[in-house]
């Protein structure tokens, strides 16, 4: 079960890209256009909410927290995906990561 959840969270990442990409280009054809983080996060969850069956806020969290697997804790990501974590052990770990300055994550992951 633990290689799903962290399958789920590369492709949601992924998704993100995509969507952050495709939003740009969209935002490039008008004059001073640019899109905020804010927003491509916003669009992002919004489009999980129908391919996931899930609410707002189910899809908000699921996108953070498969960012940060991604992006902050690589190792974890990989742990989880190997079955060596449970996904209730790599949400602990991602639980306490948020409360750990970014630069000081690569070592809380050791």
């Amino acid at each position: 079960m633990s290689w799903v959840v962290a399958r789920q969270a590369e492709l949601v990442a992924a998704l993100h890209t995509e969507v952050l990409d495709e939003a740009a280009a969209h935002a490039a054809s008008r004059p001073g256009g640019t899109v905020g983080a804010g927003l491509g996060f916003t669009l992002t969850a919004e489009e999980l909410v129908p391919l996931l069956n899930l609410s707002g806020r189910a899809a908000h969290r699921l996108l953070g927290q498969s960012l940060t697997l991604v992006e902050d804790l690589p190792k974890t990501l990989q742990c989880l995906g190997a079955g060596m974590l449970t996904p209730r052990q790599a949400q602990i770990i991602l639980d306490e990561a948020l409360t750990i300055p970014a630069e000081a994550l690569p070592a809380f992951e050791e």
